[in-house]
């Protein structure tokens, strides 16, 4: 359930890593990176710190202990990652987190972390963060037996988007839209408004400036830096943050750094040329090449989830969360690929 006072569920949309896109998403490999980032603990509490004003005061640590955090010390535990609406359609969320409000009393606040990676037309881009933010406020309407009950408990949304590879003009920014209130006849007196329920964040990841002064910047400054090798961001964020990562969070975020960088080139060359020939033939190509891609990597989760577990492939592929686009392709790639494995 959505509605649970005294919690917030922070919501992570990750982004997908492999080849550029030109609807500035990623593959999904890149989404596991992605997620494999975020739901570490260490990260997770900057985001949160960083952005969500109740935690601004509060240490990392301190932060822990309002994260569902797992045996291992490190991962933080989610839920369920898809929003489905009758009307809507779903929405494909990688992460969700339940996150304990640090005020007593407080209602709780729904948290969404968007992850892009090239860069998208400003209106779409726009268009696009408040589409998502509706549907965090709509689908809340799910999880009450009444309207009466809905408007007593509806919670804020923030959605925060991770941007890798941010125009020039805006790295190393963090950027804030949200609603305020003014009467027309003195417009210069503005006032908070009580139908701020939605807030849209903008964190515009840049180059590592040793003069940062906003934590989050310099902490994501860092992981996704494209010049510091696996053993000094280590070093830098012990030192400068008092962070100990993984090394596996570490290896991944310097897959999407690089990546970053062939995002800037691709839109660069495209800007350059103008090949609008290209770009229709390219569409094509791209979602079949997408598509091989998605079921590579999702019949290679299911063939690994089937070793660790022992259970059926069916029940496998019925449990694991995928496009069901994908489903039966998946679930007869992996039954030819167990059967050759058997003989």
């Amino acid at each position: 359930m959505y509605a649970q006072p005294g919690f917030f569920s922070v919501l992570v949309k990750d982004p997908s890593m492999n080849s550029p896109s030109k609807k500035g998403k990623f593959s999904p490999s890149g989404d596991q990176r992605f997620k494999e980032i975020v739901h570490d603990r260490d990260i997770l509490a900057s985001i949160i710190k960083g952005v969500i004003p109740e935690f601004e005061n509060l240490s990392r640590e301190e932060i822990y202990g309002y994260l569902d955090i797992k045996d291992d010390g490190h991962t933080v535990r989610g839920r369920d990652i898809e929003l489905v609406s009758s009307v809507n359609g779903p929405i494909y969320m990688d992460s969700v987190f339940d996150v304990r409000s640090p005020n007593e009393g407080e209602m709780s606040i729904i948290v969404a972390i968007e992850g892009q990676g090239s860069q998208m037309s400003s209106n779409d881009l726009s268009n696009r963060q408040i589409y998502y933010s509706s549907r965090l406020i709509s689908d809340q309407g799910q999880d009450f037996p009444t309207k009466d009950s809905l408007y007593r408990n509806l919670r804020k949304t923030t959605v925060v988007w991770v941007k890798i590879s941010p125009v020039r003009a805006e790295r190393n920014t963090i950027i804030r839209d949200n609603r305020y209130r003014y009467s027309v006849a003195e417009p210069d007196r503005i006032y908070h408004s009580p139908l701020d329920k939605t807030e849209i964040i903008e964190v515009n990841v840049g180059p590592y400036d040793e003069g940062e002064k906003i934590e989050l910047l310099g902490i994501l400054g860092i992981l996704f830096s494209r010049e510091m090798d696996e053993r000094a961001k280590n070093h830098n964020l012990k030192e400068k943050y008092h962070i100990s990562l993984r090394s596996s969070i570490i290896k991944e975020a310097g897959h999407m750094g690089a990546l970053a960088e062939e995002y800037e080139l691709y839109g660069n060359e495209r800007e350059r040329i103008g090949l609008e020939k290209g770009r229709e033939e390219g569409l094509v190509k791209g979602r079949e090449e997408e598509s091989k891609d998605n079921i590579d990597y999702y019949t290679a989760l299911v063939l690994k989830r089937c070793a660790e577990s022992g259970e059926p492939l069916e029940q496998v592929v019925d449990s694991m969360t995928m496009p069901p686009k994908y489903r039966e392709s998946v679930f007869e790639r992996a039954r030819k690929e167990l059967s050759e494995g058997d003989s």
